[in-house]
């Protein structure tokens, strides 16, 4: 199917394993997060085409075949990392087949639970093998055991690039060569990754240390470059901070990952590390891929998830964060506080409701944060008739510039466009001549009135 609505935003994050490599291949599970490195894809309307900044074979895999109205993709690195010319493994190609597939569908797939089945098969055929553990990350978000999608709790951790990039083909095919060759020494070492795995959330230290020299150890018997002289030094150096390092992923070079008790020895060991001459990468859990905003001419709008309305109630901090804006002191306001936490248990049990509720971000300049200035939404998910009424406000300091109308220009095509939606409605007092402006703008007509406590209530629709 077509995608139809305003222009979108989509975001895919990369993955970071931190145990469980090469015995994943055979099944025994890994832990694995997701982070802040990785792929978005801006859609607009029109003719197909894409744009890929390099090798492009895994989106062209997704787009090639679709229809020729599919509309333009322009895909970027998410905070990509400057590391003069060489890219650290945070599982780009996945990243891109994610975001690819979930743009082409503006969603749909992630919804009728085909994003992870369709963006395997792609990626697994153009890389041409592999355990899927990438592709799982960048859809899932956060920490979780890999493959039965457990949530684990994440531990301090630090990511310290080698020096150097690494190639994951050959050292795989070594791998399984071994494999084939030693069956039984093969099967010891995956039961090992498999109970360390096992281990990690109680004791992510101890079991991460366990890994590092079981992988070591592995790496001999199988005549595999995994381990190098930077690599070394950086698990050692972890070590002597009361944690544990290891390369994260096949080895070789490319990025190594320590884990803490504290984060304040974490801190300590990423000082360290810098001082001696190694880029550490700011690196932190993200949020599972999908629709990152509605963009219109100067507002994004963002799905106001409920994540990010836990964030709301109990960490502005966390999601200013999230939203990559600043959050005046006049957000929420009052009305809209006094029922959040209503919201917040309604969403837990229906998490489609909060699928119709967004925020409002006015964009910064190029590579500068954005400001939360207001919120849009139904006032619940639409009705079996596809009605849903219509609400929204702008902090006061951002009125009459013109925002809650391409607000809600953006929102009300996005809601047409999904197709549930038939017919929306609004309510605003008669007084109002401000939002009686901005719904009229919006092609909602007056269909009535009646008495409210602050006066007579408009009813539109349109």
């Amino acid at each position: 199917m077509t995608p139809v609505g305003p222009p979108s935003t989509w975001r895919a994050p990369g993955k970071l394993v931190l145990l469980g490599e090469y015995a994943v291949l055979d099944g025994a599970g890994a832990i694995v997060a997701a982070v802040d490195h990785g792929v978005e894809c801006a859609w607009t309307p029109g003719t197909l085409g894409w744009s890929v900044p390099g090798d492009d074979r895994f989106v062209r895999a997704v787009l090639a075949e679709m229809p020729l109205d599919l509309g333009q993709f322009e895909f970027r690195d998410w905070r990509g990392v400057d590391l003069g010319g060489a890219k650290p493994g945070f599982g780009g190609s996945a990243a891109a087949t994610v975001a690819a597939v979930l743009a082409s569908e503006h969603g749909r797939a992630a919804k009728d639970g085909q994003a992870a089945t369709r963006a395997f098969d792609i990626h697994h055929g153009v890389q041409g093998g592999g355990s899927g553990v990438d592709i799982f990350a960048s859809l899932n978000g956060g920490l979780r055991r890999f493959p039965d999608g457990v949530a684990v709790a994440p531990p301090p951790f630090a990511v310290v690039w080698s020096g150097k990039s690494a190639e994951t083909g050959p050292r795989v095919k070594q791998y399984t060569a071994w494999g084939r060759s030693s069956p039984e020494k093969r099967r010891s070492f995956v039961l090992d990754s498999r109970a360390l795995v096992d281990a990690f959330e109680r004791d992510p230290v101890g079991s991460t240390r366990a890994a590092w020299r079981r992988l070591r150890a592995m790496a001999r018997e199988a005549g595999l470059d995994y381990d190098t002289p930077e690599h070394t030094a950086l698990a050692e150096a972890a070590e002597r901070f009361g944690g544990a390092g290891k390369p994260s992923g096949a080895g070789g070079g490319d990025i190594a990952v320590a884990v803490f008790n504290e984060p304040e020895t974490r801190d300590a060991y990423a000082a360290y590390c810098s001082a001696k001459g190694f880029t550490v990468i700011p690196c932190a859990l993200a949020e599972p891929a999908g629709l990152r905003a509605l963009r219109g001419p100067r507002v994004d709008l963002m799905p106001f998830t409920p994540e990010r309305l836990d964030l709301a109630l109990h960490d502005r901090a966390g999601l200013a964060r999230s939203l990559e804006a600043t959050i005046p002191a006049s957000w929420p306001q009052p009305d809209y506080a006094a029922v959040m936490g209503v919201l917040a248990d309604r969403w837990r049990a229906d998490k489609g409701e909060a699928s119709w509720a967004w925020l409002v971000v006015k964009r910064g300049a190029p590579g500068a944060q954005g400001e939360l200035i207001g919120e849009i939404g139904g006032k619940g998910a639409p009705g079996p008739e596809g009605t849903l009424e219509l609400g929204y406000a702008i902090v006061p300091e951002r009125r009459r510039q013109g925002y809650a109308t391409e607000a809600g220009d953006l929102y009300c095509r996005w809601a047409r466009s999904t197709g549930q939606v038939k017919l929306l409605t609004a309510e605003c007092l008669e007084s109002n001549a401000a939002s009686r402006c901005v719904l009229a703008a919006l092609g909602l007509t007056p269909c009535g009135s009646r008495a409210g406590p602050c006066g007579r209530v408009l009813m539109l629709r349109g």
